[in-house]
This record gives structure tokens, C-alpha cells and sequence, in this order.
């Protein structure tokens, strides 16, 4: 013999119907699309350095229309939204490389403390709007995260005193860094460029020969 459904299940049936007929479904436009609602400023500082804390900035137009919520993304995934009608309206969803200060983030500014590499990626402000209307519209753009070397460059050499005629060999380690560290070479503080090096050098020792003599 079947029995009814718990009542639980009739609860739920009910609110499945419910959100299916009279939720919207909110389909996004482009920063540049011509309703009445736009992004007109997004600010994504780029490039930062593991470490900093930095200000994103959205700046929107609602038109004669009545915001529903602001809501920030890294790479699809959201970590901090805005609802007005909402108690309390700020929400932070975690998120590795994102350390939101909730007590310098409002409607159109997101402070971030503590960058790291996880950081990096797409940042999407989305500004959407509340019934009858339902409208919808977002802006990219990336940060890049930048690292320093954690030691400065360190010269190695066979010997440190050389005769006329000797080869020398040098070579300079520096420490991890992103991106790689490009590393000049200096004599005598003179810039030199790959091709000179040679000719540099052979300056240099010939000067210095006619010093000794």
C-alpha cells in the first residue's frame, strides 16, 4: 500500500514551482551595451606585488531603475556581494588569494589585504537590478601579481685575482622572483649589452695593461 508523502516533501515541492514561475533568470550584458544601466568605471589595479592591499573600484549607472545587488568575481567564482534589501547587506564568500576588509568595502569598493599569488586572475564586477526590470551588466579586467626577488643578485667567481691573459668566469645568482629577474651586467659602471661584452672587456684589460705600464 503507498503512503502520502511527509509533509516536508509537499513543502518543498511547492517552493521548487515556486522559484521555477517567479524567479527570473538574469542574463548579463557587457559593460558597453545601451540600457539605461552600464558600468561606466572598473578599476583592477595591475600589476601589485605579493603583499600590497588595494582598492577595486566599480563605478555604475542605474537609470531610473533600483539596485539589487553588486557582486564581485575571481575567474567565475564570486567572493563578495552587495544586497541592499539584504541584513546585513555586505557578504564575503572565501576564496583562496582573496582577503576582503569588510570595514573598507561598500556597494562600489572592494578593499583586498594581503595579496599573494593566488590573487592573480579575472576580476568581474556584475551590477544587476530588482524586479520588474531584472537587468543585468559586467566588466573584466585582470590583475597580474608580480613577486621580487627574495635575495639580490650574489656574484660567484673562480678566483679572485687574475693575471693578463686570464679568462674570467662570473656567474650571478639572483633569487625566485615572477616574473624571472632580467639581469644586466655593469664594469666600471658601464651598462653593458650582450654583443659589447666581449669588447668591453678586452677594452678594459687593454686599459688596464697600459696603466701597469
Amino acid at each position: 500500500m503507498l503512503r502520502d508523502p511527509p509533509y516536508s516533501a509537499h513543502v518543498i515541492e511547492h517552493l521548487l514551482f515556486f522559484f521555477a514561475t517567479y524567479v527570473p533568470v538574469i542574463s548579463c550584458s557587457n559593460s558597453r551595451s545601451q540600457l539605461s544601466v552600464r558600468i561606466n568605471l572598473l578599476h583592477i589595479p595591475s600589476p601589485v606585488v605579493t603583499g600590497d592591499s588595494v582598492h577595486l573600484r566599480c563605478g555604475y549607472e542605474l537609470g531610473n531603475e533600483t539596485l539589487y545587488a553588486v557582486k564581485w568575481y575571481k575567474n567565475m567564482g564570486e567572493f563578495f556581494r552587495y544586497v541592499p534589501a539584504s541584513d546585513p547587506p555586505l557578504k564575503i564568500i572565501q576564496q583562496a588569494g582573496i582577503d576582503v576588509d569588510i570595514s573598507q568595502s561598500d556597494d562600489s569598493t572592494v578593499f583586498l589585504r594581503n595579496l599573494s599569488m593566488e590573487s592573480f586572475g579575472n576580476y568581474t564586477c556584475q551590477v544587476s537590478t530588482d524586479k520588474p526590470f531584472f537587468r543585468c551588466v559586467q566588466s573584466t579586467q585582470q590583475m597580474e601579481v608580480l613577486v621580487p626577488p627574495s635575495d639580490g643578485p650574489i656574484l660567484m667567481e673562480e678566483k679572485s685575482d687574475y693575471e693578463l691573459g686570464d679568462n674570467v668566469s662570473i656567474l650571478c645568482n639572483s633569487g625566485r622572483s615572477k616574473p624571472a629577474p632580467v639581469l644586466k651586467w655593469y664594469i666600471n659602471d658601464q651598462l653593458l649589452r650582450e654583443l659589447e661584452i666581449g669588447f668591453a672587456v678586452a677594452d678594459i684589460v687593454e686599459q688596464v695593461k697600459i696603466d701597469m705600464d
